[in-house]
Parts: structure tokens; sequence; C-alpha cells
């Protein structure tokens, strides 16, 4: 996981305006006016001057990316997603969303954090960052928490409400709990139930 240093990079006053600029205007956007079906559309028209972000995607209202510390990377979000009120991204060590994801009400999605091991103010110590793959057609459920161990949630990946996810998630895998464990994957067959559920690998 790549560290970066707390002392102010030489681009630092370019980067935060541009920041102050996305923040204020994000603001401005999670009216709930912009989450009406016809005028959501508009919204999404504003953010694609700063994010890409593909065709048919829904954004909803609260929703908030953030990036810290001059770092630069890129917030990448495919077709088809889902991303429901009140979530927060952080995209400081870069993000791409894959097709068809959702993501459900309140959750959480981090890829950096503080090297505080020492006694010296939090504020005065170095960060570490990481990016992120979401694959495609993955759910990540209500409230839950992506911490910045994770660098990739796989493909169909299912993760329960209210989980914490410390570490990677593969392909089809459907995990909860905190920390979140798999309890077992999505079938390749058409119809399953939670009464008949798919075979664990």
């Amino acid at each position: 996981m790549p560290v970066a240093s707390k002392d102010k990079p030489s681009n630092y006053t370019s980067w935060a305006m541009s920041e102050i600029v996305r923040r204020f205007v994000q603001i401005i956007l999670s009216w709930r006016l912009f989450s009406i079906p016809g005028i959501n559309s508009i919204k999404i028209a504003i953010l694609r001057l700063f994010f890409k972000i593909g065709k048919k995607t829904s954004i909803l209202n609260g929703v908030y990316f953030e990036s810290h510390h001059a770092i630069k990377k890129p917030l990448l979000i495919g077709k088809n997603v889902a991303i429901s009120e009140k979530v927060i991204i952080d995209y400081t060590g870069g993000i791409e969303i894959g097709d068809e994801v959702w993501i459900s009400p309140e959750a959480l999605i981090y890829t950096h954090d503080h090297i505080a091991l020492s006694r010296d103010l939090k504020r005065k110590q170095n960060i570490r960052h990481s990016s992120l793959t979401i694959g495609e057609d993955a759910w990540i459920g209500a409230r839950a928490i992506i911490l910045p161990s994770v660098r990739k949630i796989g493909r169909g990946a299912i993760i329960g409400a209210g989980s914490v996810v410390t570490q990677d998630v593969g392909d089809w895998e459907i995990v909860i709990g905190n920390p979140a464990k798999k309890i077992w994957e999505r079938s390749e067959f058409k119809k399953t139930t939670l009464d008949n559920p798919p075979s664990q690998k």
C-alpha cells in the first residue's frame, strides 16, 4: 500500500481549489430535487465534468465523492450503476466501479487511512492509500463499510448490509459480518433460494 507524506506537495493549492469546487458542486447537487428521475440526468451530466461516469447510471441524494491529500487518483464509474442515498466514496487511492454495480444507502468506501503508530500528533504522520476495483454486477449493501485494506471486490460479489470489509472479496462471493466473512457463493444457475443456497466450493 503506497505511503504519502503529510507534507503539502507543490501542487497542493491547485488541487485544493479544484477539490473545493467539486465538493461545493456536489453539495448543490445533493438537494432532493436532483433525485427526481428526469432531473437526475442533469445531475449526472454535471458530475461528468469532474468524473468519468458511464451511461444510464443513477446517483441519488446525498452522495459524495471525496479525495484527500492531493494524490490525484481517478474515479471511474461504469454503465448502469446505481448509487443510493448518502453514500460516501473516498477515491483518494483511485476507484474503478464496474458496470451494473449497486451501492445501497449509507455505504462508506475508503481508499486511504492515517498511519498513527507513533506518539506524534496524528496530523503530523503519513497516510497510506490503495486503489480499489469493484467488479461488474457487485452489490454493496446498506451501511456496509469498505476499508482501505481492500483492493478488490470481485465480479458479482455481494456485501451484506452493515458488514465491515477488511480484505478482498472474490468473484461471486457473498460476505456478511464484522469483519465480513464468506457465507456462500452465487450459483451459476439462474434461480436459487435461501432455502437451498448454492453449494460451497
